[in-house]
């Protein structure tokens, strides 16, 4: 099964619950890849974990108060795929137009 995730996908980012955690789970771009991380998982079995970098639609601060960041390296795991840009258009919406990550 490939990855949803690559350049070029619009993402939201999930909140972590943690100070290095964005609580307005904001919308963004992958824009690139990041470093790879170590990972322990749920069956405490050693792992990497991919990171992306996530251009944001506006400036975003960290749970803990720091920032604005307009882009930040992200874990895979706190991704979720939006659908593309210009997939579907909305009702109503003027041809030619986009509307981010509607």
């Amino acid at each position: 099964m490939s990855s949803p995730f690559g350049i070029g996908v619009p993402v939201y980012v999930i909140d972590g619950l943690t100070g290095d955690s964005f609580p307005d789970e904001p919308t963004g771009l992958i824009v690139g890849t990041g470093a790879v991380l170590p990972h322990t998982g749920v069956t405490g079995q050693s792992a990497q974990a991919r990171v992306w970098i996530v251009e944001f639609s506006e400036p975003q601060h960290l749970r803990d108060g720091r920032g604005p960041f307009s882009r930040a390296e992200i874990s895979e795991e706190s991704l979720v795929a939006a659908p593309p840009l210009g997939d579907e258009q909305e009702q109503g919406q003027e041809p030619g137009t986009t509307t981010p990550f509607s």
